[in-house]
C-alpha cells in the first residue's frame, strides 16, 4: 500500500541531504562529483541536471526564492537558479568545509576557513550577486548550518562556543 518512486541518481556516491522547493527535489550527485541534480517531486522524472561545476562534493543545497544555493568540500560557494540550474554566481571561499551555508532574507550565510586554514570566519554575501556584505571571525569550524530565527543567525563552533549575530542590516 506506500505509494511513491525510486530513482538512482547516475554516478552518485555518498549523498547529502535533499532540498526541495518549486515541485522540485535537488540533491547532489555526491561528495567526489561535480553534479547537481532536479527531480520532479511527484514522479522523480529529472528536471535538470548541472555537470561540471567548478568544484568537486556539492553540500546539501538550501531552496530560497527561486534560488539553490550551496558549499562544495573545497569550498565554493554556488548560486544557481532553481527552475534552471543556470549558475547566477559562484564564490571561492577557502578550503575545506562540509558546513551547509543558510539563507535569510537577500543575504547568504556562509562558514568557511581564513588564514590558510588556520582560522575560520561567517560571511554574508549578497543574494542575487555574490556581493560581500560582512564577515566575522569564529574560533572553531562549523559542523552544521546557521541557524536562522527573526533577525538573528546563530552558529555552534567545534570548540564549544555559540554566537548570535544580526542579520537585519
Amino acid at each position: 500500500g506506500v505509494r511513491g518512486w525510486v530513482t538512482r541518481i547516475p554516478g552518485a556516491a555518498i549523498l547529502p541531504s535533499v532540498a526541495y522547493g518549486d515541485g522540485r527535489v535537488y540533491v547532489s550527485g555526491g561528495f567526489q562529483s561535480t553534479s547537481v541534480f532536479a527531480l520532479a517531486s511527484s514522479s522523480g522524472k529529472l528536471s535538470w541536471r548541472r555537470d561540471q561545476l567548478e568544484d568537486n562534493g556539492p553540500t546539501a543545497a538550501i531552496f530560497d526564492e527561486g534560488r539553490l544555493v550551496f558549499n562544495t568540500e573545497s569550498c565554493t560557494l554556488f548560486n544557481l537558479e532553481a527552475s534552471t540550474g543556470k549558475k547566477v554566481w559562484h564564490k571561492w571561499l577557502g578550503d575545506p568545509t562540509l558546513t551547509q551555508p543558510a539563507v535569510v532574507r537577500d543575504k547568504v550565510l556562509a562558514s568557511h576557513p581564513t588564514r590558510g586554514a588556520t582560522a575560520w570566519a561567517l560571511s554574508a554575501y549578497k543574494l542575487s550577486s555574490g556581493g560581500q556584505l560582512w564577515t566575522a571571525d569564529l574560533d572553531g569550524e562549523l559542523l552544521s548550518a546557521p541557524v536562522i530565527s527573526g533577525d538573528a543567525a546563530y552558529v555552534a563552533t567545534v570548540a564549544g562556543t555559540l554566537y548570535r549575530f544580526s542579520v537585519s542590516s
